[in-house]
C-alpha cells in the first residue's frame, strides 16, 4: 500500500515536470516570432501601381496603372533559419520569384549565399512609443526607424480592424519615406514596405509604392479591435443622450412654470 502511494506521488511530480520540459522545447524551437512557422504567408496588393523603383536606382513610370502583388511565404523552417519564397508581379510589366534564407534571430536575408541585409517584413510586437528600431541595411550602415502612434489607430485587414503602429524613417539614400505600418499584436508588416528592404533587393527592387497593403495572410493577427465599434456607438449614443437630456430639461422647465402659474 505504501509503495503504491509513493508511486502515485512520483507520477504527480514527474508528469508536470515532463510537460514543462516539453513546453520549453516547443517555445524554444526557433528565435523568431511565436507565430512564425512553416507555411505562413502574407500577400500585399496594389490595384493601381503606377511606378517601379529598381535596386540599381532606375525608375520606371507605369501608365496606365496596373494591378500588382507582392507575396512572401515560408516554405521550409530549420531551427532559426527560414527559407522564404518571394514573388512580385506587376501585371504585364515586371514579374520575378526568388528563394532566400532569413536568420530569424537577426532578420538577416541572404540570396544564393550573399548577404543582402535585414528584412523588415516583420518587426517586434508592442514596441514602446518612440523606440528606435533597426529596419534594414547591413552593418555598419543600418537604417533605423522610430515607432510612432503605438496602438493609437486601427487599420482594416483581411482579419478585421487591427491595432497598429507606424515606423518613421529616412531610407538609405537619404530620402524621407512614408511610414510603414505594422500590426501591433504580431509585428507583421501591414502596409507600405520599407525602402531598401533586403526582400525587395532580392527581387531587384528598391521600393514598392505606399499603396501596397496586406490583402491575404494565414497568420493569426489576433482579435479585431473594438475601437471602431465603440466609436460608432459613441456617435450614436451622444446625439441620443443629448436629445434625452434636452427633453428632460425642457420638461422640468415647463413643469416649474406651471407650478409658478398656479401660485
Amino acid at each position: 500500500m505504501r509503495g503504491a502511494i509513493s508511486f502515485i506521488f512520483f507520477l504527480l511530480l514527474i508528469v508536470p515536470s515532463l510537460s514543462a520540459v516539453g513546453s520549453l522545447n516547443i517555445v524554444a524551437a526557433h528565435a523568431g516570432p511565436v507565430w512564425f512557422k512553416e507555411g505562413v504567408f502574407v500577400e500585399y496588393h496594389d490595384p493601381m501601381a503606377g511606378d517601379l523603383t529598381f535596386s540599381n536606382g532606375t525608375w520606371y513610370f507605369i501608365y496606365p496603372e496596373v494591378d500588382a502583388t507582392f507575396r512572401w511565404e515560408c516554405v521550409e523552417l530549420a531551427g532559426d533559419v527560414a527559407r522564404l519564397t518571394l514573388s512580385v508581379n506587376y501585371e504585364g510589366v515586371y514579374s520575378r520569384t526568388v528563394e532566400v534564407l532569413v536568420d530569424l534571430r537577426t532578420r538577416d536575408l541572404t540570396l544564393n549565399g550573399t548577404l543582402l541585409g535585414k528584412t523588415a517584413l516583420w518587426l517586434k510586437a508592442y514596441p514602446k512609443e518612440g523606440e528606435k528600431i533597426v529596419l534594414v541595411g547591413k552593418a555598419p550602415n543600418y537604417v533605423y526607424g522610430k515607432a510612432k502612434f503605438v496602438g493609437s489607430f486601427v487599420m482594416s485587414t483581411p482579419q478585421g480592424d487591427q491595432s497598429v503602429y507606424d515606423v518613421e524613417y529616412v531610407d538609405g539614400m537619404g530620402e524621407i519615406r512614408p511610414s510603414a505600418t505594422y500590426d501591433l499584436d504580431t509585428g507583421v508588416l501591414l502596409c507600405c514596405p520599407v525602402a531598401g528592404d533586403a526582400a525587395l533587393l532580392a527581387l531587384g527592387l528598391w521600393w514598392l509604392d505606399v499603396t501596397f497593403c496586406m490583402s491575404a495572410t494565414n497568420i493569426d493577427l489576433g482579435p479585431p479591435s473594438l475601437r471602431p465599434l465603440l466609436a460608432m456607438g459613441l456617435l450614436i449614443a451622444i446625439p441620443a443622450c443629448t436629445f434625452v437630456a434636452l427633453s428632460v430639461l425642457i420638461y422640468r422647465r415647463r413643469r416649474r412654470l406651471r407650478r409658478l402659474a398656479r401660485r
